[in-house]
């Protein structure tokens, strides 16, 4: 990138910085709300946003650790936003996460998929994994550093 253009596109972040304080959480909000299943614990994997309905209404387990990061990082580079709903939804997933994926006598190797009624669904939710705990040990390490900024930054 040549100076100019990076000068232009410095001057610019102020401006996309309020856009995104103002439209990043009310995006996250509409998508938690559509896809979350609070009776059962998960999020679907695909929302008609016109028939507002589910079009694929199984639930992998990988999405839940992706939309905590989603809300962690948030609360990080939004902290003049409204945390309730961000927080609300982390601590959902969470628990949606250990109360009906976690499997303990499995170390803990999540169940992949879940019907939207509940119960286990042998599908498989993207491609094969050998290892999930792999992809969620990612989102929640992500976790972890988002929180040793914030730390810093106070």
């Amino acid at each position: 990138m040549r100076s100019a253009e990076r000068d232009a596109a410095l001057r610019f972040l102020p401006a996309l910085e309020k856009l995104a304080a103002a439209w990043f959480p009310r995006v996250f909000e509409r998508a938690f709300g559509y896809g979350f299943n609070r009776e059962q614990g998960g999020i679907c994997k695909a929302f008609d946003l016109v028939g507002r309905r589910p079009i694929n209404d199984d639930m992998p387990w990988w999405n839940l650790p992706e939309t905590v990061r989603t809300a962690a990082l948030l609360m990080v580079l939004l902290p003049d936003c409204d945390h309730g709903l961000l927080e609300e939804s982390a601590l959902s997933c969470h628990r949606a996460t250990m109360e009906h994926y976690a499997q303990p006598e499995m170390a803990y190797l999540p169940i992949q998929t879940r019907a939207a009624d509940g119960r286990p669904v042998d599908v498989i939710p993207a491609m094969p994994d050998a290892d999930p705990l792999y992809h969620t040990g990612l989102s929640l390490i992500d976790v972890l550093r988002l929180g040793e900024i914030e730390q810093r930054a106070v």
